[in-house]
C-alpha cells in the first residue's frame, strides 16, 4: 500500500554555531512566560476597549494563584 503520509525531500539541518540567547532563562522564566501569554490572551480574546478597572483587579487578585499554580512564588 502507498504510504499513509506523502513524503518529501528532508532539508538537511544546519549547525548552529552558538545556542540560542533564550537558553539562559530556565524554566522559571519559561513558566512566568506561560502565566503571562495567558494574561495577555485573555486581555485581547476580551477585547483591548473591554480593559477597565474591573478586569485589572481581576488579574490582580489572580496572577499569584497563576504563578503557584506553574510552580513559582508568588511575588515574581
Amino acid at each position: 500500500p502507498p504510504p499513509a503520509i506523502d513524503t518529501g525531500i528532508v532539508p538537511e539541518l544546519q549547525h548552529e554555531p552558538e545556542t540560542p540567547d533564550f537558553i539562559w532563562a530556565g524554566s522559571g522564566a519559561r513558566h512566568l512566560g506561560t502565566v503571562m501569554h495567558r494574561c495577555f490572551q485573555i486581555m485581547v480574546e476580551d477585547g483591548l476597549d473591554n480593559l477597565n478597572e474591573s478586569k485589572i483587579k481581576f488579574f490582580e487578585n489572580n496572577l499569584s494563584t497563576a504563578l503557584m499554580a506553574q510552580g513559582l512564588p508568588p511575588e515574581m
